[in-house]
């Protein structure tokens, strides 16, 4: 069963629910309780500043979650504006996923997917693995995400949250959990909500 969210000044958020009965434990549902979902502990360190600081966060975030809403995760997790769009770049081993629709040239180029359709439960992601994000293209704002954890979540627990803010970055200059937070639970909040 897929249901679609809308999500505040992003893409769409295409959810899709797992309703495993006894095929594994990624996703299974036991009885009595609803679906599980998995949940992705992310640490994302961006290039030092010009004062060579470290900057981190550390984000929870569902595999429902495309590379298009991570990347709005990511804007909100280092105080970037949602506006004016600029462009993006992931990396997963020798695949990338960009906004095909921004970049009509990569369009069945070899190993480059679509960030709007692709799910992060779409890719083999475990324990270690090791994402690169680049934003603007300008500026080339290099990051390497790394998997620390993870783990089973319910709907209630879906919402994308900031564990761990560190250094400056963007307009957020104190880097404040709690801010982080308000703007997600903004953006995605239909995500908990199970949609409209």
């Amino acid at each position: 069963m897929t249901t679609a969210f809308h999500v505040t000044g992003s893409s769409r958020l295409a959810v899709h629910r797992r309703e495993t009965h006894g095929e594994g434990a990624k996703g299974a549902q036991r009885v009595g309780q609803g679906p599980r979902y998995t949940i992705y502990e992310l640490s994302i360190h961006a290039q030092p500043g010009a004062d060579a600081t470290p900057v981190m966060r550390r984000l929870r975030v569902p595999d429902v979650l495309t590379f298009d809403d991570l990347h709005t995760c990511l804007l909100h997790a280092f105080g970037r504006p949602l506006r004016p769009t600029k462009g993006y770049l992931f990396r997963v081993g020798d695949r990338r996923f960009t906004l095909l629709h921004e970049h009509p040239q990569s369009v069945g180029a070899d190993g480059v997917g679509d960030s709007e359709f692709t799910r992060l439960a779409d890719l083999d992601l475990r324990p270690g693995s090791r994402l690169g994000y680049v934003y603007d293209f300008v500026e080339f704002l290099r990051h390497e995400i790394t998997v620390d954890a993870i783990a089973e979540a319910s709907r209630l627990e879906l919402g994308p949250t900031c564990l761990e803010a560190r250094g400056a970055a963007g307009s957020d200059p104190d880097g404040a959990t709690e801010a982080i937070n308000s703007r997600l639970a903004e953006t995605f909040s239909a995500l908990r909500a199970g949609g409209r």
